[in-house]
């Protein structure tokens, strides 16, 4: 099933219709769900990276949405290896808009996860002193 729906993804994914990409985004967190965190970052994590830099602000707001509810699907330790470093890249994009959606990344509490992971990395460096 997952290699028959897998081009017809990419082709919607693509599309040069914005409302055709917003819908793609919306069904995503389910198909991600059906199909696996491996076949996911395999195959569609690529895709869903893309839509943050999208020309279309809407597209770069649902797939802030859309990396929340990954996160809450696959957890935060595939977050911290998977999302969070990519995001924390655009931080340092030299497009604004790139930048900003970094923010709002964060807004949408995708950065509760790093936070979690952060707090652990700090009490360990302070027990190491000790």
């Amino acid at each position: 099933m997952s290699q028959s729906l897998l081009p017809a993804i990419v082709e919607l994914a693509e599309d040069t219709k914005w409302r055709v990409r917003l819908a793609i985004i919306e069904y995503m967190p389910l198909l991600a769900g059906q199909l696996g965190v491996e076949f996911f970052d395999e195959k569609l994590n690529t895709l869903c990276m893309a839509w943050l830099v999208d020309h279309v602000f809407a597209i770069r707001e649902a797939a802030t949405h859309n990396l929340r509810k990954l996160v809450e699907k696959f957890g935060s330790e595939w977050a911290e290896n998977t999302v969070i470093p990519k995001v924390i890249a655009m931080s340092q994009d030299p497009n604004y808009l790139h930048r900003l959606t970094c923010l709002f990344c964060i807004n949408v509490s995708i950065f509760q996860h790093l936070y979690m992971f952060l707090k652990k990395k700090i009490i360990s460096i302070f027990l190491l002193k000790s």
